[in-house]
């Protein structure tokens, strides 16, 4: 059950990094089509470096604990907050609206000591989403928002599904934050939400992510103009692609869990066996055991995954060198 619950977890937060990964990707050919309204550049970097993080943070729970790998997340994820920090504030500057200069990061660098105060690896993540994720995920949001009031109508209904999804996105991904030994993450956090709701806040990110993708891919469509909309084949390309490769990683998630459930399942009579026998090994050999399969399970998980990130980055390639060929 634990397994079933865990593969749940890791499709959820696969489903979210590829979401974002192929945002990144429509971003990037909207960055190159002229008179833009937004910097879609920055847009495009946050959802790849956000991506990539999002894989990275599934395979941390499968490898052996590491600093060096937990800061090496950490810093992927503070910048690519950063980045989404900076979409919305240059956005606002190209919308005419007051400038927001770039000492607004200082009171947020200030955010980010108080986690490395904290002295633990949860608190620094809890403040980069307070510091950085919870703003830039705000100020993007209306960015986009207000860019959706002087576009056409093609590209209205898509930048104001993206706003939407993003303001979502700032609270579950700003506010929610793991477990720390300060207040607000004290008190709400991972766990906190997960008892109140009966599910993970991983969920609400995976859907917030999906429903920016597609706000940023109706956008993209928006622009095209009747005699430059492809064929039915490359119009349906993004679409078929991302089906494809998220039933590859749920194919793949299941079977990475069922995969231990059998393990344990065939081990079970013979460590039953053992502690009826009342031998003083027995509790060391289930301790081994059960280590092993979770570590067969782990290396699994990162063959997969990093295959998966290996097609999902050649799909995403090749399908914004398509968008920019038309």
């Amino acid at each position: 059950m634990a397994a079933c619950f865990a593969a749940e977890l890791d499709y959820a937060v696969f489903l979210g990094g590829l979401a974002f990964l192929f945002m990144a990707g429509v971003a990037q050919t909207l960055r190159r089509q002229p008179d833009q309204r937004l910097p879609w550049s920055w847009l495009a970097l946050f959802g790849f470096s956000h991506g990539l993080y999002e894989w990275l943070d599934m395979l941390a729970a499968s490898l052996a604990d590491s600093l060096a790998f937990k800061l090496a997340g950490l810093a992927l994820m503070a910048a690519s907050f950063a980045a989404l920090l900076e979409f919305g504030r240059r956005g606002f500057q190209r919308a005419g609206r007051p400038a927001l200069n770039r000492w607004i990061y200082l009171p947020l660098l200030a955010v980010l000591a108080l986690g490395a105060f904290s002295g633990e690896t949860s608190g620094l993540e809890a403040a980069c989403r307070y510091g950085l994720g919870l703003p830039g995920a705000l100020l993007a949001g209306l960015a986009l928002g207000q860019a959706s009031r002087s576009s056409g109508r093609g590209q209205r209904t898509g930048l104001r599904w993206a706003a939407l999804a993003l303001l979502a996105y700032a609270p579950a991904a700003g506010l929610v934050v793991p477990e720390a030994a300060f207040f607000p993450a004290s008190w709400l956090n991972h766990e906190a939400f997960a008892a109140a709701t009966g599910f993970s806040i991983h969920v609400v990110r995976m859907l917030c992510a999906l429903a920016a993708m597609t706000g940023v891919r109706l956008c993209s469509r928006g622009r095209e103009s009747p005699t430059e909309r492809p064929g039915l084949v490359r119009r349906w390309l993004f679409a078929g692609a991302f089906v494809l490769l998220a039933a590859v990683g749920w194919i793949a998630a299941d079977w990475c869990g069922g995969s231990v459930d059998v393990q344990i399942q065939q081990d079970a009579p013979g460590r039953a066996g053992a502690i009826a026998r009342g031998t003083a090994w027995a509790s060391e050999d289930d301790s081994e055991d059960s280590s092993a399969a979770w570590k067969t399970r782990r290396f699994q998980r990162l063959q997969t995954a990093f295959a998966i990130l290996l097609v999902t980055v050649l799909v995403t390639a090749f399908l914004v060198r398509q968008s920019s060929d038309r």
